[in-house]
């Protein structure tokens, strides 16, 4: 995190809101000693051009082990300009300003005690030309689990999520009603209803290039229906005439990023095709074959995950698991043959693709971990890594007990960049270290059980909604996962 220079002594924090967990970070640059202050970061003769930035910082619940801040840094960009201050708590001013730019900003705020980062978050990029007057940003405790300050009136176990682009989160309840948590101010509205909505249990809820959601489903043949958070409405999409696909119950699913979900087997079947997930100016999901060879088996059960070579590089399609135990544990779609004879029924794994280690740059690497092997919930993992080159290979290798506990019905959030995993099920959250594998259980408190959905914002935060909590009821209470920055204290 950013070093903290010295504060002026001008600087006097305040307390601003009485919202229950709820602290307003307000710039206020009204005082002549704060103007002159943000002159010199502007440069001399820019103060007449700038704006007041006027950003909330939503704190959660847990938000007594944040009193002992006594440092606040404050960092723009693209602007790179970074504020620090001396403070008491978690109530306070920190005077911000910038020159208007057609280029979006974003502020991250960390807080922190002597060199301990206690929490940080940022907010989405946010125009300020013209400035955008509401925008927060959710301050979560590094490496663990952090409850928003909203809980869900009417919770529901099997309520879909999914990220919205531009707009925020969009929750989809199991009998249609549709919330949207705003990504600029963190409000939840309520939205229109899905209505009649398909089977809880059939397909999933996808974000689409156009910042557009797509309820899929496909058990008992392809249907979609799209949601528009601006024009707040629901509507069913068109598949293209003569697109005869059949029942595909059983499916491994994989989205291709906002563009389209690629789909393997199902319903018996051993090919596989993708669906556009923006319609055509028609009003048509496009659907497409998948060339590469057939599954050898239906896979039911298996996790899809993409293993990424690099920006310059293609990207493959791995399949792990299913509940055919005479079928190979692991097979890379269309590419290379997988070294290794290991067969297993392995379902409802979480699989993540964890980049390359810095000593063997062209091996990437996947791990995939929990889910049920023969029966039982599993603590094992398997690794696997593909090597390109003249002669493309690919291995695996079984973990055994390589999560502290078992956990049947995984989530999974990857953080490559601090070489980190988190896995979280049956009340617990887990830290996997992907360079040397080994892991950190932490209790993930009442508020958390296992399953439900798992949304990442452009922030880098990870909402999990739905699912349960730990005692086994409908988790009302939405947790949030940051990630820790530079060993931050929290994550062992």
């Amino acid at each position: 995190m950013p070093t903290s220079p010295t504060v002026p002594r001008s600087f006097t924090p305040s307390i601003l809101s009485g919202v229950p967990g709820i602290v307003v970070w307000r710039s206020v640059v009204a005082a002549a000693q704060g103007v002159g202050l943000v002159c010199g970061l502007v440069g001399i003769g820019a103060c007449e051009s700038t704006v007041e930035l006027d950003i909330r910082l939503v704190m959660p619940e847990e938000s007594d082990s944040l009193e002992r801040t006594h440092h606040v840094s404050v960092v723009v960009q693209p602007q790179g300009l970074v504020r620090s201050f001396d403070v008491q708590g978690i109530d306070f001013d920190a005077p911000v300003a910038v020159i208007p730019s057609d280029q979006l900003s974003t502020v991250t705020t960390y807080l922190a005690r002597d060199t301990t980062l206690l929490g940080w978050g940022s907010t989405v990029p946010f125009p300020t030309l013209p400035l955008m007057e509401d925008v927060a940003a959710f301050i979560g405790l590094p490496g663990r689990l952090s409850t928003f300050p909203t809980a869900l009136s009417t919770p529901d176990p099997q309520m879909l999520a999914s990220y919205a682009p531009a707009r925020g989160i969009v929750m989809l309840h199991s009998d249609g009603a549709t919330f949207l948590m705003n990504h600029y101010t963190y409000d939840v509205d309520r939205a229109a209803s899905l209505s009649p909505p398909p089977q809880a249990d059939d397909g999933g809820l996808f974000p689409a290039a156009d910042g557009a959601v797509m309820r899929v489903a496909w058990k008992n043949g392809l249907a979609a229906w799209r949601f528009d958070p601006g024009e707040d409405m629901w509507a069913p999409v068109d598949l293209p005439a003569g697109s005869v696909l059949g029942p595909r119950g059983g499916a491994v699913v994989l989205p291709d990023g906002h563009q389209r979900l690629l789909f393997f087997g199902g319903g018996g079947a051993l090919d596989a095709f993708s669906l556009d997930l923006v319609p055509t100016a028609d009003g048509v999901l496009a659907v497409s074959w998948l060339e590469g060879s057939k599954l050898a088996s239906t896979r039911t059960g298996a996790t899809a995950v993409w293993i990424d070579h690099g920006a310059d590089q293609l990207r493959d399609v791995v399949l792990f698991g299913g509940s055919d135990a005479a079928a190979p544990l692991v097979a890379l779609w269309g590419g290379a043959p997988v070294a290794g004879d290991m067969r297993s029924a392995w379902t409802g794994a979480a699989c993540a693709s964890v980049g390359a280690l810095p000593e063997a740059s062209a091996t990437s690497r996947v791990v995939c971990v929990g889910g049920v092997r023969d029966g039982e919930a599993t603590a094992d993992g398997v690794l696997i890594e593909h090597t390109l080159g003249a002669a493309q290979t690919c291995r695996f290798e079984l973990l055994p007990d390589l999560l502290p506990r078992s956990i049947p019905e995984p989530l999974a959030f990857p953080f490559p960049a601090e070489s980190l995993l988190y896995v979280q099920g049956e009340g617990a959250l887990v830290r996997v270290e992907t360079v040397e594998l080994t892991t950190y259980l932490q209790d993930a408190g009442a508020e958390r059980g296992g399953g439900g959905q798992a949304v990442r914002l452009p922030t880098g935060a990870t909402f999990l909604l739905a699912g349960t909590a730990a005692d086994g009821s409908p988790a009302s209470r939405i947790q949030v996962l940051v990630p820790p920055l530079d060993g931050a204290a929290g994550t062992h």
